[in-house]
């Protein structure tokens, strides 16, 4: 099954073809849909200057480490502020179950 994570190398190949073997000017990228992915991504960017935005859900928190990866900027918070986001909602509604719905 594709979780999206192959798109990814997908585009690091693409990446790379365009940077150093066709000398295309890049000046930004929307990243892959996996952390792996967008790691693997992010560090080629950040060493050609390129912004990388980063879209997927459950971002991990190391993405947002600017020494590492200076030109990667994530729209959607890490998996782990999004679960202190919905404890806080369930505790302060006093709520005490909950339904999950998920396409596989």
């Amino acid at each position: 099954a594709d979780d999206g994570c192959n798109l990814g190398w997908k585009a690091i190949i693409s990446l790379i073809n365009n940077l150093y073997y066709e000398g295309k000017h890049i000046v930004g990228i929307i990243g892959p849909q996996c952390s792996d992915s967008t790691k693997a991504v992010a560090s080629l960017t950040g060493k050609s200057e390129i912004a990388l935005i980063n879209v997927h859900l459950g971002q991990a928190p190391e993405l947002g480490n600017r020494s590492l990866y200076p030109y990667s900027f994530g729209i959607n918070p890490p998996t782990s502020n999004q679960i202190d986001a919905v404890v806080a909602l369930f505790v302060h509604n006093k709520w005490t179950r909950a339904a999950v719905l998920y396409n596989p």
